[in-house]
């Protein structure tokens, strides 16, 4: 999802008109999965029931599974899109920001349990966008199922949204289509772009009991979408924000 924000600035500083960004990952490379295997992020205890393994952010979640896939945007800037009477466009990106978190004692195998670095992506890219969180309508958030990871994840959103967060529906992919790696990303500003598109949130899924401040299982459903919040956590410490924008009519 990075490339997202990086595109972005290239576009802004006038040295692309357009770009195509995100991300392709294979999981179930022997190697990869060996990894993800030895830090104990995949889940062991759901064989007999795959299409509720992965949980995120619920208080039974325990670790995710290894996804194949990806997703590849076309970010284009405004003026060239209006120049050629562009409109089919999903949406638009206006607010980007990403951080760090460091864990020293857990070599970054494990986030910053309070969450700074989300809170200071997320913050970031609403600052970008000129907008607060009480504008949020909908996150698409990394959500893996490992719960170190959506704890610390929660804990920035608690920070950002405060008692709002129990009414912003906070959709998890994952719990569909498994940890993608750098493809996820991609995914996840796919999905985003579409629900505005046909203003229509995602349904939540494996969320029977959610976590302290997150909502819980949900359909999909039609809904008024003005501005998107994605954001995704790299497995070391890399936090990435975007805000979508539903296109003026």
């Amino acid at each position: 999802m990075l490339s997202v924000g990086e595109s972005l600035r290239v576009i802004q500083r006038g040295s692309a008109d357009l770009c195509f960004c995100g991300g392709a990952d294979c999981k179930m490379n022997p190697m990869v999965y060996l990894r993800q295997y030895l830090t104990g992020r995949l889940i062991e205890s759901s064989n007999d029931d795959p299409a509720s393994a992965v949980r995120p952010f619920d208080t039974g979640a325990d670790g995710t599974v290894a996804g194949d896939g990806g997703g590849i945007v076309m970010l284009e800037a405004m003026d060239t899109y209006q120049a050629r009477g562009g409109d089919s466009a999903y949406a638009q990106v206006v607010g980007f920001g990403a951080a760090q978190s460091v864990n020293r004692e857990k070599r970054n195998l494990e986030p910053d349990t309070e969450g700074r670095a989300v809170v200071t992506s997320v913050n970031s890219a609403l600052r970008d966008a000129g907008i607060g969180p009480d504008e949020i309508d909908l996150v698409i958030g990394f959500g893996c199922g490992v719960p170190v990871w959506d704890n610390a994840e929660a804990a920035g959103y608690r920070q950002v949204f405060g008692d709002r967060l129990k009414d912003v529906p906070v959709v998890a992919l994952r719990a569909l289509v498994g940890n993608c790696g750098a493809g996820g990303g991609g995914i996840d500003v796919a999905i985003a772009a579409k629900a505005l598109k046909e203003q229509k949130v995602p349904a939540i899924v494996n969320r029977d009991k959610p976590i302290e401040g997150m909502s819980g299982n949900a359909p999909a459903r039609d809904a008024e979408l003005g501005h998107v919040l994605v954001f995704n956590m790299g497995l070391g410490g890399q936090n990435t924000a975007l805000i979508l924008k539903k296109m003026d009519s």
